[in-house]
Order: structure tokens, then C-alpha cells, then sequence
């Protein structure tokens, strides 16, 4: 795969195989952190839960014995991912998808016009997704860069976002909700491109004016950093917000951080993503369930999505 991603400028960033792979290769595309898979399984599973009526007929009832059934399973951590999960990410996200893989044509999943952003996963073997990005894209705190497949290969090209910025990724929206919406996604990508992914830096650089909500992004798409003012006598700093309102916008970044990592709980050892039975979501554990009642497990982890 790596050869043949290769012949076309493209690489394979491998993420962990643990059964949320596909979620964590989707995550590294939009934020460049395979952790925020949690969050991305949240809101496939919301999208599932609104689109009822159009996705049901596609659910193996055999296997799991219902829709709600189906569901929570998808609910559970470790729960392996695919193309229904995939199809409503692209649809919850405002974004399109490609899925590489060996051999064999791409697969394509277009719900929107061709020049809106597309995230580029791999699929291995049957049973394992990476995320691809562009030869030389480290990803280090930030999205993958878009680009096209023309006939020389990959090229990097701007591309549509969303309106509503949907395809935030969840350190985005995390900062987003921070400075209370009150500076534009861009700046926000800025800032934690410049903080290497920190959202706590990223929220100290916007509220102090280093990184400016309205400048326009340097060359190469590098995040532009004012250097930091010497103290003023101004109650207000450079980034408009008083010194409470700065606190308050830390301590809500804070909080969103430990509720992310609260909601994902411990993650299931590795197994190559293949199905396990009586996988268990953090709600679950916490209720005490019996290890193999996976219907306990799936009713809780709805619940305590609240989908």
C-alpha cells in the first residue's frame, strides 16, 4: 500500500489498531489527533440515531439483532467501524471521503460538490484503516492538508469548507466553545497549529492577541504569532477579552478536555480491528454490567450519550 500510495505523493499515517481505527484515522485527518476517535463514534452514532428510516435497511439484523442493537454496539468502545459509519461521518461532517486501498479502485463517497474538503483514509487487509495525507504532511497538531488527484499525482489545493464548520475537529470545537465562539474557526486553526495541538495554548494565544483573530494566514499556511505586548494598566487584553473573561475561556477549555477524556474511558486491548464479543462502553463499566450482556452494554451506552 505504502508503494502505491507513494507513486502518487501520498503516504500512510498508521494509527493504532484497537478497534476504533477507523475513527481514529478519520480524527487524524481532521486535527491531526487519533485520540479525538471518541468524540467522531459520538457523532456517527447522533447521525445514525436522526436517519433512521434510510439506514436501517442496511443494518444486519442477524448479527445484531436489531437497530437499537446495531446502535449500541456502535456505541461501544472498540466497536469496529465501516462503511455505514463512514457514510454518516461524511454527511455529519459536510465533508467527502476516499478510501484507499491495494489494488483496487478507490472508493469514493461524494455527498457534496467536488471542490468541498475530502478526508483520505486506507483500508488494509480487511480489517485495519490508516489515515493519508500528502509525502512531506507530518500532521504534528494539525488537519491534513487537502489536495486533488490529478493526472501527476496528488497536488495541494484549497478546497470548500462547510459553512457551519461542521468538520471541526474536536480540539476546534473545544477551542470554539473556549473563546465562546466569538473569534473564526481560521483563527482557531491558527492558534492550534502554533500551540502544536494544545488547546489550553492555543486558548491563552488567542485571548492575548499572539495569535490575531483577524489576520490572515502567512505564507505556506503557517500560523501568524504577534509578539506578546509588554504589561498594560488596561484591564482588556490584545485579544478583546478582560482578564475574567480570559479566565473563564481557560477554565471552559479545561473542562471540555477532562469531559472528552472522561466520556472515552479506558480503551479495549488491541485486537487488529476484528469484532469481540461483550465489548463494554465506559457507561456500561461503570453500571457494573455482567462482562457478556451485550444488550445491558449497548442500552448504556446510548443512554449515556443521550442519542
Amino acid at each position: 500500500m505504502g508503494r502505491e500510495l507513494a507513486g502518487i505523493g501520498l503516504s500512510v499515517r498508521e494509527v493504532e489498531g484497537d478497534g476504533n481505527c477507523m475513527f481514529r484515522a478519520v480524527a487524524d485527518q481532521l486535527g491531526g489527533r487519533e485520540s479525538d476517535h471518541w468524540d467522531l463514534r459520538c457523532r456517527a452514532v447522533e447521525f445514525m440515531g436522526a436517519h433512521r428510516e434510510e439506514l436501517e435497511p442496511f443494518v444486519d439484523t442477524d448479527e445484531f439483532g436489531s437497530w437499537e442493537g446495531y446502535r449500541g454496539s456502535m456505541a461501544c468502545m472498540g466497536e469496529w467501524g465501516g462503511n455505514m459509519e463512514l457514510i454518516s461521518l461524511s454527511r455529519a461532517l459536510g465533508v467527502n471521503l476516499c478510501v484507499h486501498q491495494l489494488g483496487e479502485p478507490r472508493w469514493e463517497v461524494t455527498h457534496f460538490p467536488p471542490g468541498r474538503r475530502r478526508l483520505h483514509v486506507s483500508y488494509h487487509d480487511g480489517n485495519h484503516y490508516n489515515s493519508v495525507r500528502m509525502v512531506g504532511d507530518g500532521g504534528a497538531g494539525g488537519r491534513a492538508r487537502a489536495f486533488v488527484l490529478g493526472p501527476r499525482g496528488a497536488e495541494e489545493a484549497d478546497c470548500e469548507e462547510p459553512e457551519d464548520a461542521a468538520a471541526c475537529s474536536p480540539a476546534e470545537r473545544h477551542v470554539d466553545e473556549a473563546m465562546g465562539g466569538s473569534v473564526p474557526i481560521e483563527a482557531v486553526r491558527r492558534a492550534l497549529e502554533a500551540a502544536g495541538g494544545e488547546e489550553d495554548a492555543a486558548v491563552t494565544l488567542l485571548v492575548t492577541g499572539e495569535v490575531r483573530a483577524d489576520a490572515a494566514e502567512a505564507d505556506g499556511g503557517a500560523a501568524r504569532v504577534e509578539p506578546r505586548a509588554g504589561a498594560s494598566a488596561s484591564s482588556r487584553g490584545e485579544g478583546g477579552l478582560s482578564r475574567k473573561e480570559a479566565k473563564a475561556a481557560k477554565r471552559r477549555a479545561k473542562a471540555a478536555r477532562r469531559l472528552a477524556e472522561a466520556a472515552e474511558g479506558e480503551p479495549s486491548p488491541a485486537h487488529g480491528g476484528k469484532k469481540r464479543k461483550g465489548k463494554r462502553s465506559a457507561a456500561a463499566d461503570a453500571a457494573g454490567g455482567d462482562d457478556g450482556d451485550e444488550e445491558a452494554a449497548a442500552a448504556s451506552s446510548l443512554a449515556a450519550l443521550s442519542i
